[in-house]
């Protein structure tokens, strides 16, 4: 089995364009590959489609699809920064001050 990035829990609210169409959906979770959104649209697997939210667009295609839902897997990675953007809470990447930071929370300090 294959890595699989990290999902975060979401319920924000996006406009998602398929060709001449677009709809208002909530986006359930996202990751820097994909997302899941409660959503059902007359294209299939395979088709294009733009995710909008605020002022920034991210690309990608139509993964799968259901009754009730439809994944998307981006065109390119999100970086964290753009992956913050969905869910509201700042990115997590490690600075060099979090780098140094222990499994028990300690600092490690270099000599």
């Amino acid at each position: 089995m294959g890595y699989r990035p990290r999902r975060d829990i979401t319920t924000t609210t996006v406009r998602v364009v398929v060709g001449d169409h677009y709809d208002v959906v909530n986006l359930r979770n996202v990751s820097s590959g994909g997302a899941r959104i409660d959503a059902v649209f007359d294209a299939e697997v395979g088709d294009p489609l733009t995710i909008q939210i605020r002022d920034r667009s991210f690309v990608g295609r139509i993964a799968w699809a259901s009754d009730v839902a439809t994944g998307v897997a981006f065109s390119k990675s999100l970086r964290p920064a753009e992956l913050s953007i969905f869910t509201g809470r700042p990115d997590r990447t490690l600075t060099p001050a979090r780098a140094r930071v222990g499994f028990s929370g300690h600092v490690a300090f270099r000599r």
